[in-house]
């Protein structure tokens, strides 16, 4: 008897490890074999974009969607429940393991629940109102910058709302039919403070750049594996850009040439802001054991909203919309004062660490 009631409590004991007890593990639970699309008792990375895309996977289900996407680093993983709930086990017990499933799932649903869920809360919208997300598409926001800096009004006109919840938007020559956002995209895309026209915005460029004979492609999915910031500005505004390489004058070694290129450079901002053209730039990613100036992040595209000619001194944008202190004197040791994205560098120190920069042709 006494051997029954202790066989009884080891598997009530066991029984309740097993349990799911979180919301988090309560959602994935519930709908991992729906999301294992071909019953391999794993998700895929492809399985949980599907998941993310799915109209029908909403709220708490959908930020556990996005948590496992944010949290599995390794893009080529297959997650069991099992590795899920013990990776869940091992954070409570050691708050330093990663990854933190549970509170990338509290994060999503509060992005879920406090979405503005109109398309424009401004009309226009604000351009300092536009942030990323947790999407790589630092390029495709900092073209839009640079469209709302010029004429807030022209991204209202871009977007156009149907009966049924999608959209209509017009990216460059291509008007593109947009589903209704997911909450899983909600959770993961542009800001939504000012409305939810960034994540269509960002839908709609995701849709534009599947490949026909693409595989497990979906629109978030896609936007967020990079671009070139020109390349994206191009295709909004339909004109040709002209580069200008930041490496091009770090490599000439005659400086009669150097300072020739740096004044072409001052002419090209001069001239393209007097005529009310869009500028965009980017930093490329950093050799190994390299280090750039703080505040700066590297292999990221920017928005250049301006050129002092006066001070010689660049305005930026960092899609991050981040704010940034210096430790010291603004500078190339100590990087420059940010605000909501916004600084400001002379052009002598930008050309040290930048990439380049893309200026719109006129038509």
């Amino acid at each position: 008897m006494k051997c029954l009631l202790a066989l009884t409590l080891i598997a009530v004991v066991v029984t309740a490890r097993a349990e799911p007890s979180s919301s988090f593990l309560s959602s994935v639970t519930s709908r991992f074999s729906a999301w294992d699309s071909n019953q391999d008792q794993k998700l895929s990375m492809a399985e949980i974009d599907r998941a993310i895309a799915s109209a029908d996977v909403k709220g708490e289900v959908a930020a556990s969607a996005v948590a496992l996407k944010r949290g599995t680093v390794d893009r080529t993983a297959l997650l069991g429940l099992e590795d899920i709930q013990a990776r869940v086990s091992k954070r409570r017990t050691d708050p330093k393991a990663t990854p933190d499933y549970e509170g990338l799932h509290q994060w999503a649903l509060t992005r879920i629940q406090q979405a503005k869920r109109t398309l424009f809360v401004n009309d226009p919208p604000k351009p300092n109102s536009l942030r990323q997300g947790k999407l790589g598409d630092c390029f495709c926001l900092a073209a839009l910058r640079t469209v709302l800096q010029r004429d807030a009004r022209a991204v209202v006109e871009m977007i156009q709302p149907q009966a049924d919840g999608s959209y209509r938007v017009k990216v460059g020559s291509q008007t593109i039919a947009v589903p209704a956002l997911t909450d899983g995209e909600i959770a993961l895309g542009a800001s939504a403070n000012d409305g939810l026209w960034p994540l269509v915005y960002e839908k709609a460029v995701g849709i534009s750049r599947i490949k026909p004979d693409a595989k497990d492609a979906t629109p978030f999915n896609v936007v967020t594996k990079g671009g070139s910031a020109g390349s994206m500005m191009s295709t909004l505004t339909g004109n040709e850009i002209k580069r200008w390489s930041c490496k091009t004058w770090r490599d000439e070694k005659d400086e009669a040439k150097k300072a020739a290129l740096l004044d072409d450079v001052r002419q090209q901002m001069t001239h393209a802001f007097a005529e009310n053209r869009l500028v965009t730039g980017g930093t490329a990613a950093l050799a190994k054991g390299k280090k750039g100036p703080p505040g700066i992040l590297f292999n990221h595209g920017y928005a250049v909203l301006g050129y002092d000619a006066a001070k010689d001194e660049v305005h930026l944008w960092n899609p991050h919309g981040a704010a940034f202190k210096p430790k010291g004197e603004p500078g190339l040791t100590h990087g420059w004062p940010m605000e909501k994205g916004e600084f400001r560098v002379p052009l002598k120190e930008l050309v040290m660490f930048f990439g380049g920069f893309a200026f719109e042709q006129k038509q």
